[in-house]
């Protein structure tokens, strides 16, 4: 229907005699019997175009309804009204007498089957007559009734309102109450702009009626409505007995049945009901802001800021997000519910009821009872599975699905990318199984799948006797066994389980299997028999047996006992080896004292290099390769960086240069170690100078790469290592160990310009099962202790005091330990900058922190960074008096625990977590610390999703302010659960803040 403005000309509905006596003159008032006329008929409404041009033309018609008779002479619609008059006649015997006459339209009350002539003069060629016989006026009610054939209507609220039939303008009368439109199932379409406050309105193929201000509007028998109300009314929607769809968006919703479609817009609140059988759907579609859709019990809602639809009884129920932080809470029944489709896009079915959840950023799908399972598909990205007992997540960086409460969860990797899944397990007895294609879970009565993962990692952390069972493939696996971890992996896949109390690994499905045992600290037990080998650890309670692989090599120490052997079976044990004194290699004109040349001297398997008792200054750092030990001496050696020596770029160097030139060569010598940096490079490269001339340093090799600039601060300086390994990615230095050292950094005071360079004064790069053990690193011009890129490194029982920039950090390491080490004052000379942090693990994978002392540093004490660290577990550590938080989550950590620590006198206990970065920090347990004395709150958790705050022991912080910081305070979480805690707030100050929370949190305080 065409949205027409009302005319100027439109008339009210009570008729009004004619007055006017220049109008009288343009026709008779009386004339005979026209002799020709045509004969229309009985009208409702009718169009007639005269067909030639004529001094005049009458025409006959029967009114078909009581009401007003409208009479419109014009051009190409009803409001181009003529200027030219027209005449309506009652017949009187075989006389015509005028009855009403106008310039252009005449509105004359009539009765149905009441005959009127209707004469035109001077007709003009393309004029249109319109005749309507459609709206009649009954005391304060008013109807309009349609015709056989397809009518439109346009009703505008305001004052007494306006109505248009079939492009026919009406004004209503004052005092009307009721407005009844009545189609005449010719497929009439209605449009009602009623924009009255607090409108009811309901809307039905059979009958719509919206109640306003004391006056109702009645619709029935027509094809289309559409209904434009203000935000203020409340609607609803019933369906017919066939299939109808409803389609909700934000203020706007629309029905489509057989015969008939109505839509609605405006109201900020609309219900819609499948009452009247078929198989009914509705479709919800979201506004750009954050959305929340539910569904439960029959009930489907999606609501926002300015709206709320609501849909109940349907058979299909499908929620859209399109752009927005959007959130859905599919609840089942208590029969068996599935649930099915791909992250991002899931449905639900029920008990005779499908619910789809597409595009949100969360859906959450609970189980209300029964045997529910679930079986989704992963997205085309890289995916992660977090699976905790009756609670799975998979997502990713646009979309996460939670699955709660489901009997059965399988999760399937067919759609690309590198998928990961995490499995935990619950306090009781729990069991493992991974194979090449699938690995599964099984924690009380939940039973969780993945299958076509990538890699697969289970933790058994919650207690219980927990069993895992790893099986190979065809191909050639490999086993690696550690006191912490046994991990089967081959083409394709990998299964890693930690600290489970029994691990039973399975070979012999073809290729060349090999296992590798690594032994712990303490006495192991090994037993080799024909078929198999059973491994039991002393330093953590796993026992291991592997069965039918065919080849095994076990790494152990003296103290470990072996029984048993085999031809499969090696045996490479900890013993006399190649030990070379340096003393006998000392060389005071030697860059490193020629403890460097005594290194070398090696074999090429390796041994051990112990340096003298003493304190020695180094020029150049010792480099070591695989398999190599460098001790001190019992009774005590230090080595010293040489005093530093800096000097500015006087020219730019780049790639492939091989001479420097500088501000000054004062203080450098041939041999010196130098490392060259500026502030757009930051690698620090390391080159060792070969000549001096007149303001240049001749370097040993060229630059690999990048350019430095004067104007850049680019710079050389002694900055170096004191000690380091390094491999590549693909061949790693391996089997390093450093111990029994003490290493001065010999600080120069006022030079600032640690944070451009990562090498620390000891420093690993891509190394593997490597220790640093009893070191001493003091006064750090960078880092104290760094490992970048490698795995299964440990530094144990060290201390790094006084570092300008961290104390001991990791780099992107995978299954590193650091454990029972002192880290004090890291960010010596830096105070209030923030930076340096006491123990730092930045990226990686499975960090095992324990027992370490964090303390008096200005950054914080314990902090796992970004970079996806992913798992991890920080334990039994004590982090005191720093000037950042004691424990600092940062962005992008994903199940990170941090566990039975001590963290008191800092600012924060624990802070940064949910900080930010593409994932923000997702499914970490902050669990079963105290957290006391600090100068803020206690727990600050910025943001993020599907963090755990359990068992932790809180009070008296707040000590800058007593009463004023939260001893936990929440900023903008979702899907957070904060369970279980003691909380003693400082002088009565709050337990729990939770003004900024968002939705789907668990907070018991």
């Amino acid at each position: 229907m065409k949205n027409n403005r009302l005319s100027k000309r439109a008339r009210r509905l009570a008729f009004e005699p004619l007055e006017h006596r220049d109008l009288l003159s343009a026709v008779p008032a009386t004339t005979s019997l026209p002799a020709a006329f045509t004969d229309l008929g009985s009208v409702d409404f009718r169009q007639v175009a005269p067909s030639v041009q004529t001094p005049g033309i009458w025409y006959r018609l029967t009114a078909k309804n009581t009401g007003t008779l409208t009479v419109i002479r014009g051009v190409q619609t009803p409001s181009q009204q003529s200027s030219a008059s027209v005449a309506m006649y009652a017949q009187a015997g075989q006389s015509l007498v005028l009855t009403a006459q106008g310039m252009g339209r005449i509105d004359l009350p009539v009765v149905a089957g009441q005959t009127v002539f209707v004469y035109l003069p001077d007709v003009q060629t393309g004029e249109t007559l319109w005749l309507a016989a459609l709206v009649q006026m009954s005391g304060t009610t008013v109807t309009i009734r349609g015709t056989a054939g397809a009518d439109t209507l346009f009703f505008r609220g305001g004052g007494n309102g306006s109505i248009t039939v079939n492009q026919i303008d009406y004004t209503l009368p004052g005092g009307w109450t009721t407005l009844a439109i009545v189609g005449g199932n010719g497929g009439d379409s209605v449009v009602l702009e009623t924009m009255a406050p607090n409108e009811n309105i309901s809307i039905s193929p059979a009958l719509t009626r919206i109640l306003s201000g004391g006056r109702t509007i009645t619709i029935t028998q027509v094809a289309a409505l559409d209904v434009r109300a203000s935000s203020s009314a409340i609607a609803e929607i019933i369906d017919s007995p066939g299939n109808d769809q409803v389609s909700f968006a934000p203020n706007a919703a629309s029905l489509d049945s057989p015969q008939f479609h109505a839509s609605i817009t405006g109201p900020s609140i609309i219900h819609a009901y499948a009452r009247n059988g078929g198989i009914d759907s509705v479709t919800f579609y979201d506004s750009p802001q954050a959305d929340q859709a539910t569904y439960q019990g029959d009930i489907a809602i999606l609501r926002g800021d300015t709206f709320y639809n609501r849909a109940k009884f349907f058979s299909n129920v499908t929620f859209v997000a399109t752009t927005g932080e959007d959130t859905a809470l599919l609840s089942g029944t208590s029969s068996t519910d599935i649930l099915g489709g791909q992250l991002g896009d899931v449905t639900l079915q029920t008990s005779g009821v499908s619910v789809r959840a597409k595009g949100f950023w969360t859906t959450i799908v609970r189980s209300c009872g029964g045997v529910d399972v679930a079986e989704v598909n992963d997205s085309p990205s890289d995916d992660f599975v977090f699976s905790f007992p009756g609670d799975v997540a998979l997502f990713n960086l646009d979309h996460t699905l939670r699955i709660q409460g489901f009997a059965y969860t399988h999760v399937y990797a067919r759609n690309g990318g590198f998928d990961t899944a995490y499995f935990y397990d619950s306090p009781g007895d729990d069991t493992f199984i991974g194979r090449p294609d699938f690995s599964s879970m099984t924690t009380g009565p939940y039973f969780t799948r993945v299958k076509f993962f990538d890699g697969v990692y289970a933790y058994s952390r919650n207690g219980g006797s927990d069993v895992a069972w790893l099986y190979d493939s065809r191909g050639d696996d490999l086993l690696t066994v550690r006191p912490y971890y046994t991990r089967l992996e081959g083409a394709g896949y990998a299964n890693r389980v930690e600290t489970f109390s029994v691990v039973r690994a399975l070979g012999g499905s073809g290729g060349n299997d090999r296992l590798e045992m690594y032994s712990s600290r303490g006495q192991d037990q090994i037993t080799i028999t024909p078929t198999l080998s059973d491994i039991l650890f002393a330093e953590t309670p796993t026992f291991v047996r592997a069965t039918r692989f065919l080849r095994e090599t076990y790494f152990v120490d003296k103290d470990d006992v072996i029984q048993g052997s085999a031809p499969r079976a090696t045996i490479t044990r900890d013993g006399p080896a190649t030990v070379i004194n340096a003393a006998d290699y000392y060389d005071p004109t030697s860059p490193t004292l020629g403890f460097q040349r005594a290194i070398d001297a090696l074999p090429e398997e390796g041994g051990t290099v112990i340096l003298p008792a003493g304190t020695f200054t180094l020029r150049q750092g010792l480099v070591l390769r695989s398999n190599v030990t460098l001790r001190g001496s019992d009774a005590g050696t230090t080595l010293v960086r040489k005093t530093q020596t800096f000097a500015s770029l006087a020219a730019t160097a780049q790639a492939g240069d091989l001479r420097v030139s500088v501000t000054s060569t004062s203080g450098f010598q041939v041999g010196d170690e130098i490392v060259l940096l500026s502030r757009k490079e930051f690698d620090g490269q390391l080159y060792t100078i070969v000549g001096i001339e007149p303001g240049v340093l001749v370097l040993d090799r060229p630059i690999e790469y990048g350019i430095f600039r004067p104007e850049d601060s680019a710079e050389v300086t002694n900055l170096i290592p004191l000690v380091r390994a390094a491999g590549t990615a693909g061949q790693p230095v391996a089997n390093v160990t450093i111990e029994n050292l003490t290493i001065n950094g010999n600080l120069h005071a006022k030079y600032t310009r640690w944070r451009s360079i990562p090498r620390g004064t000891v420093d690993l790069v891509y190394a593997a099962n490597s220790t640093v053990r009893n070191v001493t690193v003091t006064r750090s011009p960078t880092s104290g202790i760094i490992l970048q890129y490698g795995h299964d490194n440990l530094v144990e029982n060290s201390t790094v005091i006084d570092a300008r920039n961290i104390g001991i950090a990791l780099g992107w390491e995978t299954d590193a330990i650091v454990r029972g080490n002192l880290v004090r004052g890291a960010g010596y000379g830096m105070a209030s900058t923030g930076w340096g942090e006491g123990i730092m693990a930045n990226g990686g994978r499975d960090i095992r922190v324990e027992n370490n002392i964090a303390e008096y540093n200005v950054g914080h004490g314990l902090h796992p960074a970004g970079d996806l660290t992913i798992g991890g577990l920080w334990i039994n550590n004590v982090s005191r008096y720093n000037q950042g938080n004691g424990f600092h989550y940062c962005f992008n950590n994903f199940g990170v625990w941090a566990v039975n620590n001590e963290l008191y006198g800092n600012d924060r206990g624990v802070g940064g977590l949910g900080l930010g970065g593409e994932y923000a920090d997702r499914f970490n347990v902050v669990q079963g610390n105290r957290i006391y004395n600090n100068y803020r709150g206690g727990i600050q958790i910025n943001g993020g999703r599907d963090n755990y705050i359990l068992g932790n022991t809180l009070g008296n912080n707040s000590q800058k302010a007593p009463g004023r910081f939260p001893e936990i305070i929440l900023g903008e979480v979702w899907t957070t659960v904060i369970a279980d805690n003691r909380i003693t707030p400082a002088a009565g100050g709050p337990s729990v803040d939770t003004t900024y929370a968002r939705l789907f949190n668990t907070i018991i305080v």
